[in-house]
């Protein structure tokens, strides 16, 4: 049975764009695609930094602005993904200390299958 993650405000993005990340569990969550050239860490958000492959996308670095500015190896780790990542998203912070850190647990190394076309 497939879970999907409902969050009034997925689509931070404004775009109606959405892009679906299945995490550890099986959970499915939405989040809305960032312009990494333009991305700011706002707080009230988390951020999940991915590279894509030839079959999908996996994530490098899952975190919060709060990260960045508390954690030392939070920074490092989000440094090295930057130079590494080739997209970025977002998703609106669930509201209990459990939610965000089962989001966060969840995203992080989480995957998403590329939608695939016969041409």
């Amino acid at each position: 049975m497939t879970r999907h993650v409902n969050l009034h405000d997925f689509d931070v993005s404004g775009t109606g764009i959405a892009e679906e990340w299945v995490g550890h569990s099986g959970r499915h969550y939405l989040l809305a695609p960032v312009a990494l050239s333009h991305m700011s860490l706002v707080d009230g958000s988390i951020y999940l930094l991915s590279r894509c492959n030839l079959a999908n996308e996996h994530a490098l670095w899952v975190g919060t602005e709060d990260n960045l500015i508390k954690d030392p190896f939070s920074r490092a780790l989000f440094r090295s993904a930057l130079a590494k990542a080739d997209h970025a998203y977002r998703l609106p912070m669930p509201d209990d200390d459990l939610g965000r850190l089962t989001a966060l647990w969840e995203l992080d190394g989480a995957s998403r299958l590329l939608k695939r076309s016969a041409a």
